[in-house]
């Protein structure tokens, strides 16, 4: 698990926590990967209570750390900085100056390691082999818990708090409230958040335009039929400005009418109606961590995607995986899915089984 040590008199550094002052937490993922390191974030500044906190990340996952208490800033790095000498070494410069004692690589990529170094950071702890002090991440656990691991080995800090975290405004509250109470003018009901769209990772051989991880256009438009026929239950679609062409394609082959907020939300603005809705359904997408975090059931379809690493983390009581259990899936991360030409692992999961997925597991929503 940790690589051997051959700096004692860095050991001793960082068993001793008021020496560390500054802080830098790099993890540059998407929404949901930089949303499932809160945890994390608030676990290092229980040990460094004094501790000031950056973290870098990417710019289009800036929004999910907004308004994080146990943040002081958050660095950004896009994808072209890999790349781009004069972006690096700008970068770079920031980190010299702001003269970090610590920093914590969640990225396996050898490239963050090497990047903080030159940013002459006295202590490196991560996940990446070229870190100075070096931790591998269970394959069979959450990343969630793997990050929480981390700072038990190194800090014998237990008992950490793994619920993940946003922090929207009331502002933002109010905003959603408004929105819901407009859409309700015609009656009460329950509502279902279905989250339809994914990052659109392809290959070559891919067929899907909407990428590996879509369930299907017909299957959501089924589903999301039968859940409108229910007694006072209502579906709502969410999803980028991006998302809203997909969506409306889904929309065209219903035979009921479900509400689109497609590109209307802020990323807490839709933290804040996720935590009103009875259910949460998606693929794997940022938005299904959102919806644990905030506590309300999920459903999440899963197809190529790691489950064990990073599907919902939430009680047995409030998450449902639903995924078809065949030899090549998952196959996220390998030659398998580069060379995936029928991504059989959703094709192959129809609208009546999830549906009775749900029924089974979450049948009080519809009474």
């Amino acid at each position: 698990m940790l690589n051997e040590i051959s700096n004692k008199a860095k050991i001793q550094n960082i068993t001793d926590v008021k020496s560390i002052k500054k802080i830098l937490i790099v993890r540059r993922g998407a929404m949901g990967d930089v949303l499932m390191i809160t945890p994390f974030i608030k676990g290092v500044k229980a040990v460094f209570h004094n501790s000031i906190i950056d973290v870098l990340s990417n710019p289009k996952s800036l929004v999910v750390l907004q308004n994080n208490p146990h943040i002081n800033e958050v660095l950004t790095l896009s994808h072209a900085n890999h790349i781009s000498f004069w972006n690096n070494r700008k970068i770079t410069n920031h980190i010299i100056k702001q003269k970090y004692d610590l920093a914590f690589i969640l990225e396996t990529k050898k490239f963050y390691s090497e990047l903080v170094r030159k940013g002459r950071v006295k202590i490196i702890i991560g996940v990446s082999s070229a870190s100075d002090y070096y931790y591998s991440l269970d394959p069979h656990k959450h990343v969630v818990e793997s990050y929480l691991d981390l700072i038990e080995c190194f800090f014998r800090k237990t008992n950490l708090p793994s619920k993940m975290e946003v922090f929207p405004l009331d502002a933002q509250k109010k905003s959603v409230n408004e929105l819901l109470d407009s859409a309700k003018k015609h009656g009460d009901y329950k509502f279902i958040v279905i989250h339809p769209g994914t990052s659109a990772v392809k290959n070559r051989f891919a067929k899907n335009k909407h990428g590996l991880r879509f369930w299907g256009l017909e299957k959501f438009a089924q589903l999301s039929d039968w859940f409108n026929s229910q007694k006072n239950l209502k579906v709502i679609f969410t999803g980028s400005k991006q998302e809203d062409r997909l969506i409306k394609e889904i929309m065209a082959l219903m035979k009921t009418e479900s509400l689109n907020f497609s590109g209307a939300l802020s990323f807490l603005e839709l933290a804040v109606l996720i935590s009103k809705a009875n259910l949460f359904i998606s693929g794997d997408t940022g938005p299904l961590h959102l919806a644990t975090a905030v506590g309300i059931p999920v459903a999440a379809i899963f197809g190529p995607s790691l489950w064990e690493q990073t599907g919902p983390f939430a009680s047995d009581d409030k998450k449902l995986l639903i995924r078809k259990s065949i030899p090549c899936s998952p196959c996220w991360g390998t030659e398998r899915r580069k060379e995936c030409k029928k991504n059989l692992c959703l094709q192959n999961l129809t609208y009546k089984e999830v549906r009775d997925a749900i029924i089974n597991k979450y049948g009080d929503i519809f009474i």
